[in-house]
């Protein structure tokens, strides 16, 4: 009956740290992902100071969080993100609306 309870609790406490991880990753990258599509608003529209700006700050959310995101994630995403934010980073300083 002890193994039981064990098996039970044990259980509970993987799926309840698996919520409490997948809230804390929501409640991390949607912001991020929110300053990217007004980034890329304000990019489609020629406001590329704005635009710079937000994939600015959109940047350094990411890096704060990425050693979490890295601990609990497989790493082949985490480094396309991070190529993609280097992207970014060239059509930002060309003005490049592709």
């Amino acid at each position: 009956m002890k193994q039981l309870t064990a098996s039970i609790a044990l259980m509970a406490l993987i799926l309840a740290s698996g919520l409490f991880l997948e809230k804390r990753m929501e409640n991390t990258h949607h912001p991020q992902a929110d300053c990217l599509d007004q980034a890329s608003g304000f990019a489609a529209a020629g406001d590329w100071d704005n635009a710079a700006a937000l994939m600015t700050q959109a940047w350094e959310s990411w890096e704060q969080s990425r050693n979490l995101t890295a601990a609990v994630a497989h790493h082949d995403p985490l480094n396309s993100i991070d190529a993609r934010f280097a992207e970014l980073a060239i059509y930002a300083d060309t003005r490049s609306e592709a």
